[in-house]
């Protein structure tokens, strides 16, 4: 079957009820995670300590730009998720609202990318906390930072 948009295998219409979903074997998955918990996880995920070193070096100007990328950015997409999330309850997130919407090829594509881009931010995520515990040691804990051996391991 093809939906509104004339594409995809599934017949999607907005505001259907989807909350009779059959539960695979063993039941539903329990939400550990809360909206303040995810929050946080977003803010930390965007903000980290790279940009903190940054906005400090700036001084209290930067503050401005701050708001005003909570303002472009995290409450348009609090709200696409809420939405969403109120529309499409079933557990998956981002591969579940796009398979609903636009079929399995594309929640599948959708799937695929998000997990090979996490292939390059965790690395970079590792080398940088790798760095960043350098300056913990003090200057004779800097000396690694050209290690071939320790950048390799860690």
């Amino acid at each position: 079957m093809r939906n509104a948009a004339g594409v995809g295998s599934r017949q999607f219409r907005w505001g259907a009820d989807l909350t009779q979903v059959k539960a695979g074997p063993g039941g539903t998955l329990r939400q550990a995670l809360g909206t303040f918990d995810l929050v946080l996880l977003n803010i930390d995920a965007i903000i980290g300590l790279r940009w903190l070193y940054t906005a400090a070096r700036i001084g209290p100007s930067s503050l401005s730009l701050w708001v005003l990328a909570l303002l472009t950015f995290f409450v348009p997409s609090a709200l696409a998720v809420l939405e969403l999330r109120s529309r499409i309850p079933h557990e998956g997130g981002l591969y579940q609202w796009i398979t609903t919407a636009l079929g399995d090829l594309h929640g599948s594509l959708a799937g695929w990318v998000l997990w090979l881009s996490n292939l390059v931010f965790f690395p970079s995520l590792l080398l940088y906390a790798t760095g960043a515990f350098f300056h913990v040691g003090g200057p004779s804990w800097l000396r690694l930072a050209d290690s071939p051996f320790y950048n390799g391991v860690g």
